[in-house]
């Protein structure tokens, strides 16, 4: 659901600089994780355990259910590997909340310098209350407001400097332009960058943003590979072909349908999925634990799908569908068909998982 933009100033680290700040050495015992965009909350959990040892274990509470002494003994609780331990209490905020209700005790546990992390995560804390004050004097806060209309520019270009491809010049305006103003989740926001992305090489281009950028196709294009990855081929040709018959790229401020775009935009996705594959395959064989595969792949969506598909993979038929997908982007160059180029990639692509 789309949200007005915050026009304040960050009240604590932003979310997307806290995995620098980890990296930089920043020592928390406590962190709250404060602001109601839901992309950021799991942008800045991600970046916490990117930063904590893979040994480490992450337990999560419901703070509207979750008792003290539960979350206490878990903090308390030696690991069995002897990893770190984090507890994450969810929905802490608001009046009265866990926070709220058990601050004091939880300032007091921080204080100690504990080697183990507490998470509050919550959209508001009340800082009326003495256990929310207490908490402010010795937690780090992590901002996760959703940002003003200047701050999504620099949020557009932290995204495409984390997707390994940063914008030319006035490609970012283009694309906030492309996406007409439009209050979009952060989520969508992002799937649009890393969308284009994947669908090339090089500084993304205005021209690039204004031929492939789509207000709301992001959702359907990773429906598509999520089919895909599946072998659910009658779903996966049938959503092709809705976005091949539906599917509207902009040119010269108009919306026009052009399938060859939409084919290399798609190639480019399908190009983007593999490179996840092989990089969780290697995270696999080096005996990596799920969470920690899922965090450094920003799998956001269908993780359980995502894990079964990585174990059924070997580098054998990913080194297959990277042969494929090299020569369905030298048939797209050359071929008037870029329907059939595409049909024939993802029936291949759906056999072969």
């Amino acid at each position: 659901m789309a949200r007005s933009r915050s026009k304040s100033k960050p009240a604590g680290i932003p979310a997307l600089e806290l995995g620098a700040e980890l990296e930089r050495g920043l020592e928390a015992s406590c962190l709250l994780i404060v602001g109601e965009e839901d992309f950021l909350r799991t942008e800045a959990l991600a970046a916490l355990r990117a930063a904590s040892e893979a040994s480490a274990q992450l337990t999560e509470f419901d703070g509207d259910r979750a008792a003290l002494s539960a979350v206490l003994d878990e903090l308390r609780t030696l690991s069995f590997f002897g990893g770190k331990r984090i507890a994450v209490v969810r929905k802490a905020g608001g009046k009265p909340g866990f926070a709220s209700e058990h601050g004091e005790a939880l300032a007091a546990w921080a204080e100690a310098k504990p080697k183990a992390t507490l998470v509050l995560e919550g959209a508001k804390f009340n800082k009326s209350t003495k256990g929310v004050k207490a908490l402010y004097k010795v937690a780090t806060v992590v901002d996760c407001a959703p940002p003003s209309e200047r701050g999504l520019l620099s949020f557009l270009r932290a995204r495409a400097k984390h997707w390994e491809r940063p914008f030319a010049r006035n490609a970012d305006l283009a694309l906030l332009e492309q996406l007409g103003g439009q209050q979009v989740p952060l989520a969508q926001i992002d799937g649009e960058v890393r969308k284009l992305a994947g669908a090339g090489e090089g500084p993304i281009t205005a021209e690039q943003v204004v031929a492939l950028a789509t207000t709301g196709s992001s959702e359907a294009s990773f429906d598509l590979v999520d089919c895909v990855g599946q072998g659910d081929l009658p779903r996966a040709l049938g959503k092709l072909q809705s976005m091949f018959r539906d599917g509207l790229v902009g040119r010269g401020g108009e919306r026009t349908r052009d399938e060859s775009a939409i084919a290399f935009m798609l190639l480019g996705l399908l190009r983007w999925d593999l490179g996840r594959l092989l990089r969780g395959r290697a995270l696999l064989e080096q005996n990596a634990p799920r969470h920690a595969i899922t965090d450094a792949l920003k799998v956001y969506r269908q993780k359980e799908a995502f894990l079964a598909r990585l174990r059924r993979a070997d580098r054998a038929s990913l080194g297959r569908k990277h042969a494929l997908l090299r020569a369905a982007d030298a048939n797209l160059k050359s071929s008037g068909d870029p329907r059939g180029t595409l049909t024939d990639v993802i029936v291949r692509l759906a056999a072969g998982s």
